[in-house]
């Protein structure tokens, strides 16, 4: 799958599609590094990954947006609250919402919202944890390219623009 196929508010909300194009672009790019970089091919490596690498941002950059929020690491964890959320409370948001009638369910909308708030939360806190994970992997794979690269110039600066 495309990445851009991938920039949709549903996988946002449902990144198990996404979190594998992370895992086969990182294997495809910074895991392979280690072992098959060589000083004649350092100069073709790096637009390869800087390509890699803008794809993961523009997904990534994509949810935070659907998210509604910023990535700021002050956001309240809601980790466990989210898992906590019930299938009861999931049918009953699904069965307010075919009767469209505020008194067979005076509270769809609450849980409605509700849902909607916690769906935000554990989405900005997946962007979050795989953005935290691309810069550690981007460290790694800068430090091993400037290390058999360093002749031409490979510098740690050009490679946190992106």
């Amino acid at each position: 799958m495309e990445h851009t196929e991938l920039q949709t508010p549903y996988h946002c909300v449902n990144p198990s599609a996404i979190k594998t194009f992370l895992r086969q672009s990182r294997a495809i790019s910074d895991d392979k590094i280690p072992s098959s970089l060589t000083q004649r091919s350092c100069g073709e490596v790096l637009p390869r990954m800087y390509n890699e690498w803008r794809k993961r941002d523009d997904i990534l950059a994509f949810c935070g947006a659907v998210a509604g929020g910023s990535l700021d690491e002050s956001l309240p964890d809601n980790t466990a609250q989210i898992k906590t959320l019930t299938s009861h409370a999931r049918d009953h948001i699904e069965f307010a919402k075919t009767q469209n009638d505020p008194r067979v369910d005076s509270y769809a909308a609450r849980d409605e919202t509700a849902l909607k708030d916690l769906e935000r939360d554990s989405t900005m806190q997946w962007v979050r944890r795989e953005k935290l994970t691309e810069e550690i992997i981007r460290e790694t794979t800068v430090r091993i390219i400037a290390d058999k690269c360093g002749g031409l110039g490979v510098d740690a600066q050009q490679f946190h623009r992106y």
